[in-house]
Parts: structure tokens; sequence; C-alpha cells
């Protein structure tokens, strides 16, 4: 039915695998941090002075990354940790838990008060380390012992120092976003967000190469598909929001590797986006089946004629309004990014459309409307169908009007895309990148939104957003055809909010450079 019925097997399969290669992740690192203490802890155990110092000397440098943003340049901690050569001494074990204390002491006059515990546990943890004594004045093996300890109190008070330093980087970061304004921190964040996606796409590939991929990807472009002035490549993206083939975002082709020819590679999937739009991909999976359940409840209301409400010629009719608002509850459920189908759940929904639109009809006959009419050869017959046979033609013609190639939703489908087309080359508001205040909340006008799903962390899923006139583009065209109901008027305007804040507005700020050259 929605596109995301193609794609249930992926999506049943992914969470599994997402889970296995994140626990294989955390035992890697676990094995690799493991690995790189007890290399640091043999080599302070080391007789040769010389591996003893140069291991210390690369300790001190960790140590040097992880305060540098606590303390203030030219303090003399960093100093002392950054110098090119650690200071001369006859115990460098000794001079190195000197050190730490040192650098305990400075973090403990700027950190929170909740955090001086942790530095009294390791100042405490420091204290078992045995006193400086001369080579002479112990044996061999008391002088191997020491060492030991003292090496273990080095690692484990380094290792501590370095999980105390990132709690006080989170005290800060936590300290300065207190006394930001929302749109301050909004702003931060989203340009945070959008120097680390281009960031990312720039490590997998060249920027030559996604330009080369975005150029190809908008040559693909329908002759019929920009009659409008709208930029090339949002006329493409229309295409593929148009397509009765999921999008999808493999950028495994891009990504060359020197063993790879091009006839090892797998070929991409169909319908599949350029670099620039990876990110956008699950928004615009999501907007995708927004648009098709649009198509579907607009399609479903065409089997049932209801009669126009007697009290005014322009009201709809109640049954009108609750056929639409109940077929799309149904749908929506589909569109969220936390629904999983399951393996019967097809079936099951079209089923419950049947019944919605069985029910919407009956209710429609008993308001004094005819509602028998299905299909053109019904009109010829002579005497009114029996109920079974009736609630037969119904569910058959549910089932069809829900595939892609039938008529009807055909031509509603072109309809939608057409007045996206026109919506998008009406003028735009800002991005709402920083909104003067937040529209959630007990006292914001995104009462009865339906629940956020997870996203790419990059920004609120679809069905997040608070729908208010301030988010919605000025100058949109009036409903097509079939798609007045108010309902389907609103999500129409959302779809339009959806497509330029997710992805046109978004792309521009990330991308600007290719899109628009």
């Amino acid at each position: 039915m929605l596109l995301s019925r193609s794609s249930s097997q992926q999506a049943k399969a992914a969470p599994e695998a997402k889970n296995g290669m994140a626990d294989l992740q955390a035992r890697v690192e676990k094995m690799v941090h493991k690995a790189f203490w007890d290399e640091a802890l043999e080599a302070l155990n080391s007789q040769d002075p010389s591996i003893q110092i140069h291991r210390l000397h690369r300790l001190h440098a960790d140590i040097y990354e992880a305060i540098k943003g606590l303390l203030p340049p030219g303090h003399r901690v960093l100093s002392v940790l950054s110098a090119p050569y650690p200071p001369p001494s006859v115990s460098p074990l000794h001079t190195t838990i000197a050190l730490l204390r040192d650098t305990l002491s400075a973090l403990k006059e700027r950190c929170a008060p909740i955090r001086d515990e942790k530095i009294d546990q390791i100042v405490s943890e420091l204290d078992r380390a045995p006193p400086y004594s001369s080579e002479d004045s112990l044996h061999p093996e008391q002088r191997a012992e020491h060492q030991a300890i003292a090496s273990r109190v080095i690692i484990d008070s380094i290792q501590a120092l370095i999980s105390l330093a990132q709690e006080m980087k989170s005290d800060l970061t936590q300290t300065v976003l207190g006394v930001m304004t929302e749109q301050q921190i909004r702003t931060i964040v989203t340009e945070q967000a959008r120097i680390r996606e281009r960031e990312l796409i720039l490590t997998l590939m060249s920027k030559d190469t996604v330009k080369e991929a975005w150029i190809a990807w908008i040559n693909e472009v329908k002759a019929h598909a920009n009659t409008l002035e709208l930029p090339v490549w949002i006329a493409r993206l229309l295409d593929a929001l148009g397509a009765n083939i999921p999008v999808a975002a493999n950028i495994i082709q891009y990504i060359s590797q020197p063993s790879d020819s091009a006839e090892s590679r797998p070929p991409p999937p169909p319908n599949n986006l350029p670099p620039p739009l990876f990110f956008c991909a699950p928004d615009l999976f999501r907007l995708q089946n927004h648009l098709q359940a649009l198509v579907i409840v607009a399609s479903l209301r065409s089997l049932v004629n209801i009669p126009q409400a007697p009290h005014t010629s322009h009201s709809p009719s109640p049954t009108s309004n609750d056929l639409t608002h109940r077929l799309w509850t149904l749908l929506e459920t589909e569109i969220k990014p936390e629904h999983e189908a399951g393996a019967s759940a097809g079936e099951t929904k079209i089923v419950n459309l049947a019944d919605e639109v069985l029910r919407a009809r009956r209710q429609a006959r008993a308001d004094g409307g005819d509602a028998s009419a299905l299909s053109s050869d019904e009109g010829s017959r002579t005497s009114a169908p029996s109920p079974l046979e009736d609630e037969a033609k119904v569910r058959a013609a549910v089932e069809r009007t829900l595939r892609a190639e039938d008529p009807v939703f055909a031509l509603l489908q072109k309809r939608v895309l057409e007045w996206l087309a026109r919506a998008l080359a009406a003028p735009s508001p800002p991005p709402p990148v920083a909104p003067e205040r937040m529209r959630t909340g007990r006292d914001g006008v995104g009462h009865g939104r339906t629940k956020s799903g997870a996203g790419h962390g990059r920004s609120d899923s679809l069905e997040g957003r608070t729908d208010s006139l301030e988010d919605v583009p000025t100058g949109l065209p009036p409903p097509p055809k079939g798609f007045e109901d108010a309902v389907l008027a609103k999500a129409l305007r959302d779809a339009v909010r959806m497509l330029q804040t997710q992805c046109v507005q978004w792309v521009r700020g990330v991308w600007g450079d290719v899109v628009e050259a």
C-alpha cells in the first residue's frame, strides 16, 4: 500500500544489524582501550629509563589535550604538560604524581562543586603511591614493587582525570547553554550540524565527486517536470518523490576504493539520491509516504457520494469530514518512523480502509445520498445489489484504488505533485532556523501533534514539528481538486513545510555551492 511496505523487510532487519554493529563496535573499543592502557602500564614498569620517560611524555600530551579547554592559556600546568621534553628528575614517576596533584588542584579551583568528591577520590588514589626513596635504600624486590604500585597509581589516576575532564566540559557546556536563549542554542546547534554533515560526506569522497553525482542526478529530470521555472534540482526532487519506488541513499558507488573497478561495484538502487541528499533521505522517505497517504485518502473518498450538508452550500458534510479524518488517522500510523510493519499489517490495513469506506457509504445512504455507484457498469443494473454484493464490490474497488496504476490514483497523484511545484514556486518564508519563540509546550500552539519519532540526529522528525500559521509558507495556491477537505488541505500545507524546512532550505545551507552552481 504505502511505500513503506516495499521496504518492510529491510526495516525489520535494520535494527538487528544496527544493534549487532553497535555491540561489536563497543567490544572493539573496549579491547583497544584496554590494550592502550596495558601497554602504558608495561612501559612505566620498564627498567629502561628511556622507555619510561618517553611513555610518560606521551601521557602528558594526552592529559594536555583533555584539559586544555578547562584552564586559561599559559597556565603553569599546561606549560609543563606541553613542554617538548619532560622535566629532569631522579624519579620520573614521582614527578608525574606531583604534576597530577597540581593538575587536580588547578581543576578543583574551576570545577562545579559536584565534582569535588571525584577530585578528592583521585587525590586519595595518588596517596597510595609509595614515597620516594633512593635506590640505595631499597632492595631490588622492594624497588620493583614500589615501581609497580606507582605505575598502577599513575595509570588509574590519569584515566580518572581524563574522565573528570570530560565531565567538566559537559558541565561547562550546560552552564553556557543555561544562560543562552533558545534562539541562540538552535542557531549554534544548526550551524554545527551543517558543518558536521558536510565534513562527513567530504571525508568519504572529494567535492568533485559530489558535484559529478549531483549533475548526473539532476540530468535525469523529466522534460515536462519543470514548467514553473523552479530550480532544476527541486523539479528533479519532485520526480523522485512522485515515483512509486522508495527513495534510497546509497553512496557506496561514489566512494572510490583502490581495488574497486566500475564493474565490481553493485548497481545503485532505483530512485537513488545523490550525496548532498544523503542525510535528508529518511525525511524524504517519510514525506514520500505522507504524499502517497494523501492520494490514498483522496482516492477512497471518491468511492463515496456524500450529500452536501443542507445548512450551507460551502460547508462539507459531517460524513465527509469524519471519513477523511478516520482514513487519515489510519494511514498516519504508517508514516510514523517508529512504525514497524508486520507480515500481515498490509492486509489488515486494507481491510480497515475498506471498513471505513463501507461505513461512510452506509451513513451517506442514511443521509439521503446515492452511495451505490462504483463503476459505470453499475448504473445499468435494473435492481440494487444485495448488501453482500455491494460490500464485495466496495472491497474490490478499495483494493483497485490503492494500486499506483489505477487511473484515479495516478490522476490525484499528478495533481498533488503539480500543486507542490506551484507551492514551491510561491514566495517562501525565511528559514525557520532560529524562531523567536518555541511553539511547543502547555501554552504553545502545538497541541494535538503526533508523537515525534526517531530521526538521523540532524532535525526534528516529520511528525514532531509544530503547526501554526507562522510555519506555513505564504502565498500557497488553493488545494487541487479532490483535496479541498480541511484535513487534506492541512496535510498538503504540512508537506510543503516539510519539504522546505527539512530538505530544500537545509540542502541550500549545507551544499549551496553545489546545488546552486
